[in-house]
């Protein structure tokens, strides 16, 4: 095996900034192409691990119907839209949802 290898990558430490906690199971922006989610609550200043891979209910905001498959994007408010101007990659519907979901199975990546 190669010797530089270090983890398969699913899961990282992820530094809170925001100044208050963020609670496990919210997603957050990783950078500005994808996001992940914490996996426990992550205190202001503090360290923990989100998750980078899977499927995550997540709350959304939708203009419309979401079919599989679509594009998925963060908003700033930590929502899910479909809309990709102004939002980070978040990665794509894992089923259909009706443009007055709340929630949203979203597959990372």
């Amino acid at each position: 095996m190669a010797q530089n290898y270090r983890q398969p990558g699913k899961r990282l430490l992820y530094k809170n900034s925001t100044g208050s906690v963020i609670p496990a199971g919210t997603p957050v922006a990783f950078g500005t192409t994808r996001i992940g989610v914490a996996v426990n609550d992550i205190p202001a200043g503090g360290e923990d691990v989100i998750q980078l891979a899977g499927v995550w209910v997540l709350p959304c905001t939708l203009s419309g119907e979401v079919t599989r498959g679509t594009p998925l994007y963060l908003t700033s408010d930590g929502k899910i839209t479909e809309t990709a101007s102004s939002n980070t990659p978040a990665g794509i519907a894992a089923y259909d949802a009706a443009s007055s979901a709340t929630e949203i199975e979203v597959l990372l990546g």
